[in-house]
């Protein structure tokens, strides 16, 4: 009940705020530069989501990311540096208090890059790459990767967008748990959106996820101001 009230809450302060907003965002740019909220429900359960945006000087901006699923046990951070040239680095770091469904804690740190390359005013391309760092509770060492991937955006002159990002992740050396199971991080894994723009600052989006061959959905609701 009490994770059903906190929706509530947010669901009241978003509508509150709506009517205050009048900036006109482009919601199919993952790094676009505004301040905001979203709030989903899915194969995750709830889903919960905040950013902020700053500007640094002329030529650099500040972007920072709060995500959180599976009715609060994951949640994810993540400061981004972005040039106005489209060029980002940033940090990351992910906590799971129920990963895997197993009960037990995971961390996660992340150092990355991405360059936003907007072909014209359809096609944008935002290739990523990311080293990072896993760990949890019943392991004995700390598992290093990397991750590459790419998302491709159209953006349709009727307020819809598409986009697509194929991810594929590889771990540099074996997860060992406690128990002497091993594992690695070797997969690919597959992110799409279909998203409407209601108007200059609210926005309705599907999302399909393939995640180590789950098939995922969320249905979310996005504003910003």
């Amino acid at each position: 009940m009490k994770k059903v009230a906190t929706i509530a809450v947010i669901l009241t302060t978003l509508s509150s705020t709506s009517v205050l907003a009048n900036k006109n965002i482009d919601f199919s740019n993952p790094y676009e530069l505004y301040n905001g909220l979203a709030v989903g429900y899915g194969s995750n359960d709830f889903d919960v989501s905040a950013q902020f945006a700053s500007q640094v000087n002329n030529r650099w901006n500040l972007l920072g990311t709060y995500h959180s699923d599976e009715n609060f046990d994951n949640h994810d951070l993540r400061l981004n540096v972005i040039h106005g040239t489209g060029v980002g680095y940033f940090v990351g770091y992910n906590y799971d208090s129920n990963f895997d469904n197993r009960g037990i804690r995971a961390n996660t740190g992340e150092l990355g890059v991405h360059v936003n390359v907007p072909l014209n005013k359809e096609i944008r391309l935002i290739p990523e790459l990311a080293l990072g760092s896993f760990e949890h509770q019943d392991m004995s060492n700390n598992a290093y990767y990397t991750q590459l991937s790419l998302n491709m955006v159209y953006n349709t002159n009727s307020n819809i967008w598409f986009s697509v990002t194929p991810e594929y992740t590889y771990s540099f050396n074996d997860l060992k748990e406690d128990n002497g199971r091993r594992s690695s991080f070797r997969y690919w894994d597959l992110i799409a959106d279909a998203g409407y723009k209601i108007n200059n600052n609210q926005s309705l989006v599907y999302t399909y996820q393939y995640d180590k061959g789950d098939h995922l959905s969320l249905i979310s609701y996005r504003i910003g101001f």
